[in-house]
């Protein structure tokens, strides 16, 4: 698995100039806002796609010049801060839309469960708090079985407990299904305590690629 991805944009006074390559499961982006993190995971997905030079996944080629791949194919999906949710359609709608698109209906009663949405499912978005929403968010994401989920402080939301019931279930999910998994936060603590691997950007560049390395087995990660 291998993701490789050059970036350069500008805009105003600030200019974003990164050439990586990944390779890891799990990778935490961290950084000051206004860093570049949001840009970076925009122009992965296709969202932002002025700001890519190159972009190539599992060794398909998503973006080099004029040529752009369509986002239907690339099955990236990018999680916003907040929850881009319908507000017409209640938690169990959005689920059942998710279902209908991967034609995988044998995950809908699994994920509902492990992520305890079972009081949301009749409630619609204005009815949720934001990390409801957001919980909502992710788990109709994985109905749909990314190959490349990116998450932009897509669970900033949700408390300590909820965070933490919350990550467990996606790293199942992560090993289960095979996605790599890009997450942007400012919690340093959970990036260490999830990702094989941390991309530091400071100011558009890249400040510093660590990996990390198991002290035990799928736990805890302590950088080098």
């Amino acid at each position: 698995m291998s993701l490789e991805l050059k970036l350069n944009w500008s805009v105003s006074r600030f200019c974003l100039q990164l050439d990586l390559q990944l390779t890891h499961h799990w990778i935490g982006v961290y950084g000051q806002s206004g860093s570049g993190k949001t840009t970076m995971l925009k122009a992965i997905a296709g969202l932002q796609p002025d700001a890519a030079e190159h972009c190539s996944f599992r060794g398909e080629l998503w973006q080099q010049g004029q040529y752009q791949r369509s986002l239907s194919s690339r099955k990236a999906l990018y999680l916003a801060p907040e929850a881009l949710l319908m507000p017409h359609k209640t938690g169990l709608q959005h689920l059942q839309l998710a279902s209908d698109w991967s034609k995988s209906p044998e995950d809908l009663n699994q994920i509902i469960q492990d992520f305890e949405l079972q009081p949301l499912l009749a409630l619609y978005p204005s009815q949720l708090s934001s990390g409801q929403q957001q919980k909502l968010a992710l788990a109709q994401a994985l109905i749909t079985r990314p190959q490349l989920l990116l998450l932009d402080e897509a669970v900033a939301h949700l408390d300590g407990q909820q965070k933490a019931a919350v990550l467990k279930q996606l790293k199942h999910y992560q090993q289960q299904q095979g996605f790599m998994l890009l997450w942007v936060s400012h919690q340093m603590e959970d990036l260490c305590l999830y990702c094989q691997e941390i991309v530091w950007l400071k100011q558009g560049q890249l400040q510093q690629q660590q990996q990390l390395w198991p002290l035990q087995q799928g736990q805890t990660f302590y950088a080098i």
